[in-house]
């Protein structure tokens, strides 16, 4: 997977961006994340953040602090828009 720099936040980007749908839930915007770089979304997470198991989980309700923020800097989108595709947004 080739890494682009970002010339202003200086950080590694992934070379494919999806923005998060309106209401979509995080399960799903990283699997298109995934197929956006023809990738399986397992191989794909498993190179981007091998520490992490994701799929053992409810991801969209467990969402680990640590790979919204692997997200965050891979991708144009902060941890806010990016947390508000999890169920945790949903809380009162």
């Amino acid at each position: 997977m080739e890494k682009y720099i970002n010339k202003y936040q200086n950080e590694h980007l992934l070379p494919c961006f999806v923005k998060p749908k309106y209401d979509e839930l995080f399960s799903s915007w990283l699997i298109r994340l995934a197929y956006a770089h023809s990738c399986k979304s397992h191989s794909f997470y498993k190179l981007l953040c091998p520490s992490i198991h994701i799929w053992n989980r409810d991801i969209d309700k467990l969402a680990p602090e640590k790979l919204i923020k692997i997200l965050s800097n891979k991708t144009p989108y902060n941890c806010d828009i990016i947390k508000h595709t999890t169920l945790k947004s949903y809380e009162g």
